[in-house]
Protein backbone atom coordinates (compact mmCIF):
# COMPACT_ATOMS: atom_id res chain seq x y z
CA UNK A 1 0.00 0.00 0.00
CA UNK A 2 2.99 2.34 0.57
CA UNK A 3 2.39 2.91 -3.57
CA UNK A 4 -0.61 4.47 -2.65
CA UNK A 5 0.76 6.82 0.04
CA UNK A 6 0.09 4.23 2.99
CA UNK A 7 3.60 2.76 4.22
CA UNK A 8 3.61 0.01 6.69
CA UNK A 9 6.62 1.20 9.38
CA UNK A 10 5.27 -0.85 12.21
CA UNK A 11 3.39 -3.40 14.80
CA UNK A 12 2.54 -3.79 18.61
CA UNK A 13 0.99 -5.42 20.89
CA UNK A 14 -2.05 -2.99 22.80
CA UNK A 15 -5.20 -3.41 24.64
CA UNK A 16 -8.51 -2.92 23.56
CA UNK A 17 -11.68 -2.71 26.10
CA UNK A 18 -8.71 -4.59 28.12
CA UNK A 19 -8.15 -7.59 25.71
CA UNK A 20 -4.86 -7.41 23.91
CA UNK A 21 -4.83 -6.91 20.24
CA UNK A 22 -2.05 -6.78 17.11
CA UNK A 23 -1.81 -3.07 15.39
CA UNK A 24 -0.57 -2.49 12.45
CA UNK A 25 0.83 1.16 12.11
CA UNK A 26 0.92 2.58 8.64
CA UNK A 27 2.17 6.01 8.22
CA UNK A 28 0.39 8.83 5.41
CA UNK A 29 2.17 12.08 5.37
CA UNK A 30 3.08 12.64 8.83
CA UNK A 31 -0.70 10.98 10.30
CA UNK A 32 0.04 7.83 11.60
CA UNK A 33 -2.74 4.95 10.83
CA UNK A 34 -3.67 2.67 13.41
CA UNK A 35 -5.25 -0.31 12.41
CA UNK A 36 -6.01 -2.74 15.40
CA UNK A 37 -7.13 -6.00 14.83
CA UNK A 38 -8.98 -8.10 17.72
CA UNK A 39 -8.37 -11.75 18.56
CA UNK A 40 -11.03 -13.97 18.09
CA UNK A 41 -13.44 -11.21 16.19
CA UNK A 42 -14.36 -12.80 13.63
CA UNK A 43 -16.70 -15.08 15.31
CA UNK A 44 -18.93 -12.03 15.18
CA UNK A 45 -21.87 -11.52 12.83
CA UNK A 46 -21.35 -8.19 11.15
CA UNK A 47 -22.19 -6.66 7.43
CA UNK A 48 -18.72 -7.31 5.86
CA UNK A 49 -17.00 -4.35 4.29
CA UNK A 50 -16.36 -0.95 5.75
CA UNK A 51 -18.71 0.88 7.76
CA UNK A 52 -18.92 4.79 8.47
CA UNK A 53 -16.18 6.69 9.61
CA UNK A 54 -16.68 8.89 12.81
CA UNK A 55 -15.03 11.55 14.01
CA UNK A 56 -14.25 11.60 18.02
CA UNK A 57 -11.70 14.31 19.18
CA UNK A 58 -10.06 14.87 16.14
CA UNK A 59 -9.98 11.38 15.36
CA UNK A 60 -10.98 9.19 12.71
CA UNK A 61 -12.44 6.26 13.09
CA UNK A 62 -13.82 3.05 11.21
CA UNK A 63 -14.17 -0.44 11.23
CA UNK A 64 -15.31 -3.43 8.71
CA UNK A 65 -14.48 -7.04 8.13
CA UNK A 66 -12.47 -8.71 5.85
CA UNK A 67 -11.64 -12.58 5.31
CA UNK A 68 -12.85 -13.60 8.58
CA UNK A 69 -11.67 -10.54 11.03
CA UNK A 70 -12.44 -7.33 12.52
CA UNK A 71 -10.84 -4.31 11.87
CA UNK A 72 -10.46 -1.17 13.69
CA UNK A 73 -8.37 1.82 12.24
CA UNK A 74 -8.10 4.92 14.13
CA UNK A 75 -6.10 8.77 12.77
CA UNK A 76 -5.63 11.87 13.11
CA UNK A 77 -5.27 11.99 9.32
CA UNK A 78 -8.42 13.21 7.69
CA UNK A 79 -12.14 11.60 6.74
CA UNK A 80 -10.66 11.47 3.04
CA UNK A 81 -7.34 10.37 4.01
CA UNK A 82 -9.45 7.40 5.85
CA UNK A 83 -11.22 6.66 2.92
CA UNK A 84 -8.36 6.73 0.46
CA UNK A 85 -7.05 4.05 3.01
CA UNK A 86 -10.11 1.98 2.88
CA UNK A 87 -9.71 1.75 -0.60
CA UNK A 88 -5.96 0.68 -0.83
CA UNK A 89 -6.78 -1.68 1.68
CA UNK A 90 -9.53 -3.47 -0.38
CA UNK A 91 -7.23 -3.31 -3.85
CA UNK A 92 -4.42 -4.74 -1.84
CA UNK A 93 -6.40 -7.97 -0.39
CA UNK A 94 -7.79 -8.44 -4.09
CA UNK A 95 -11.24 -6.87 -3.23
CA UNK A 96 -12.30 -4.01 -5.23
CA UNK A 97 -12.13 0.13 -5.37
Amino acid sequence: MAAEGFALVGGRLDYLHGQRVAVLVYRRNQHPIDVFVPRGAGARKAAPGFHSTLTRQGYQITHWQAGGMDYRAVTDASAADLQRFGKAWRMASGGTP
